[in-house]
C-alpha cells in the first residue's frame, strides 16, 4: 500500500486465513469505507491463522526504487508471519523473493479474500501510521491525502519544501512543478499486493 505516494513509506500486509473463520464483507481495501475497512482488519487479525505488517521508508524507496522496496515489504511480512505459509497469492505480477511456491494474480484484491484481506491489513496499516505523522508535519494535509500528491499537498510542497519523508526521488518532489511518475521511477499505484504476503 502507498506505492504511488509521494510521502511515507510503502505497506505490505501477509495474511493467512482460516477457511472456517472468515469475516463477512471482505473485498478490494479501496471499495470500502474507512470504517468499514477498520472493522474489517480488526476481525481479520483476530481470525485469520497468522497476520503480519511490514514497512519500507522513504529513504529505502529513493535508494533502491519503489518497485523493489514493495518487493522488499512483501518480504518482510512474509517472514513475519507466526506461521509458515505453503504457498502465497501475490497480487498483480509482484514476486516475493522466499522459497515458497507461489502466484501472481492481476487485480486480486478483487478475485481472492485472502489478497484482499491482506490489502485492508495494509491500508489501516499505512492510513494510521500517515495520520500520526500529520501532527508532526502539519500543511501537508496528509491526514486526507495519505501522502498521495494531491493538488493540496503539491501547493504544499512548493511552499514549504519536502519533508525527510517525502520521497526524493518522485516527481512531485524532486520536480516540484511537475506530478506523475518519479523522476526516473514508475510510482503507479495499481493494485499490488500478496495473499499469504500482500503488498498494498
Amino acid at each position: 500500500m502507498g506505492r504511488g505516494a509521494l510521502f511515507g513509506p510503502v505497506c505490505a500486509a501477509a495474511v493467512i486465513m482460516n477457511p472456517q473463520r472468515i469475516p463477512p464483507g471482505i473485498n478490494d481495501s479501496k471499495t470500502l469505507s474507512p470504517r468499514r475497512r477498520l472493522k474489517l482488519a480488526d476481525e481479520i487479525r483476530m481470525t485469520a491463522e497468522a497476520s503480519a505488517v511490514a514497512f519500507v521508508d522513504s529513504s529505502t524507496i529513493d535508494r533502491i526504487n519503489i518497485l523493489e522496496a514493495t518487493r522488499r515489504a512483501m518480504h518482510l511480512a512474509v517472514e513475519k508471519l507466526e506461521t509458515r505459509p505453503d504457498y502465497l497469492l501475490c497480487d498483480g505480477d509482484m514476486v516475493v523473493p522466499v522459497p515458497l511456491p507461489q502466484q501472481s494474480i492481476v487485480g486480486g484484491d478483487r478475485r481472492s479474500l485472502s489478497i484482499a484481506a491482506a490489502s485492508i491489513l495494509a491500508k489501516v496499516a499505512r492510513d494510521r501510521l500517515i495520520v500520526d505523522l500529520d501532527a508532526r508535519y502539519p500543511g501537508y494535509d496528509l491526514r486526507n491525502n495519505m501522502g498521495y500528491g494531491t493538488r493540496k499537498h503539491r501547493d504544499a510542497l512548493k511552499l514549504l519544501g519536502p519533508t525527510p519523508l517525502h520521497r526524493a526521488s518522485f516527481r512531485g518532489v524532486c520536480g516540484l512543478d511537475s506530478t506523475g511518475p518519479a523522476c526516473g521511477v514508475d510510482n503507479d499505484d495499481p493494485g499490488e499486493g500478496l495473499k499469504n504476503g500482500k503488498s498494498r
